[in-house]
């Protein structure tokens, strides 16, 4: 491994790498539960500060489409140059079903506020990825994938835009575990990886999404669990994005909380090493509970966790196809922790 310490004063290639657009602003949610036009507010805010290039995209139910398309509106008239755009969107649809049919009735409006959005204000922002949590699937594995393949394409018989996900558009599903969640994580991820693989040439890629934390201590997932998913996916090839009580970058106990929090440098350097050196779900959990800097290193050639290490080309490269970003409602306390390591 390459000798570097992780507190210096300038950002060296490797880490810039493993934080690039790495977090995607989700105001609107809790604990900081915004209102839309001050999450919207402190988004356009932030794209204009030195950390911009940290930042991805603003998350946005899709059932408040329409009302964001008025307030960016509203606040390019009033002022063009506080404004970014086209803005970056990742749409979350209405998940939360409790059947296969009452989430199509659901991700029917959400198709409609999306292609409504795209022909009325497309010029405002793009969309870059679409979230939603699946209802529970029978069939294992196939099960999920013919599912998917489904959500992917028609799920209403109409002609136009308004009855399909855009091909080009990235798919991230996010799978309750419940008291089986070792089986059910198994058959979800196993068939996102066959959907993948018999999905049309040139279409984008499905991924997991993986509930990190949230506002009770209950929704904090054990390191055993975070990790069999991580190393999971890296098996079988599946893309991640990470969500929810990822606020630092390293895992601690916050007192508040009354619990341990999960850091994302450490999901994600976990992520990397895992697909890197194929390493098992025992191996991702050491990454997992590291809870020093000392722990870690970062260089201009690679980043590096005890005798595994991931070099900087490779880093940038799982950044865009393995682990791509992860959602949290605030832009601050993690620019804010890297500053006081000194990486910032």
């Amino acid at each position: 491994m390459a000798e570097s310490s992780c507190r210096t004063n300038s950002m060296n290639e490797t880490l810039r790498a493993l934080l690039s657009g790495i977090l995607d602003y989700a105001g609107l949610f809790p604990p900081a539960k915004l209102p839309l036009d001050a999450a919207l507010t402190n988004y356009q805010t932030y794209v204009h500060t030195d950390a911009r290039w940290m930042l991805a995209r603003f998350i946005c139910p899709a059932a408040k489409l329409s009302q964001l398309a008025e307030l960016v509106g509203a606040m390019r008239d009033a002022d063009p140059a506080s404004m970014s755009l086209p803005m970056h969107l990742s749409v979350l649809g209405n998940g939360g079903a409790a059947d296969r049919e009452e989430f199509i009735r659901y991700h029917r409006q959400d198709l409609l506020a999306m292609d409504t959005f795209r022909r009325e204000s497309g010029s405002l922002a793009t969309f870059d990825a679409f979230e939603v949590r699946l209802p529970p699937v029978d069939g294992g594995a196939d099960g999920v994938s013919d599912f998917l393949l489904s959500v992917r394409g028609s799920t209403s018989g109409g002609p136009g835009n308004a009855d399909r996900l855009p091909e080009d558009l990235p798919l991230f599903v996010e799978v309750l575990g419940g008291d089986d969640w070792r089986q059910t994580w198994n058959d979800a991820i196993g068939g996102i990886s066959r959907a993948n693989e018999s999905r049309p040439q040139g279409s984008a890629l499905i991924g997991f999404k993986l509930r990190c934390g949230g506002v009770e201590p209950s929704q904090f997932p054990a390191v055993d669990r975070v990790a069999f998913v991580i190393a999971e996916a890296a098996k079988q090839g599946v893309p991640l994005k990470f969500t929810a009580g990822l606020h630092h970058p390293l895992r601690h106990f916050n007192k508040a909380m009354g619990c341990e929090m999960h850091g994302f440098v450490n999901v994600f350097v976990a992520s990397m090493l895992a697909h890197r050196h194929a390493l098992d779900s025992d191996e991702v959990g050491k990454v997992l509970v590291a809870e020093r800097w000392e722990d870690f290193s970062f260089s201009d050639v690679e980043l590096g966790f005890g005798e595994w290490t991931v070099d900087r080309d490779a880093v940038g490269d799982l950044r865009r196809t393995a682990c791509l970003s992860y959602g949290s409602c605030s832009f601050d306390e993690p620019r804010e922790d890297l500053e006081e390591a000194g990486l910032l």
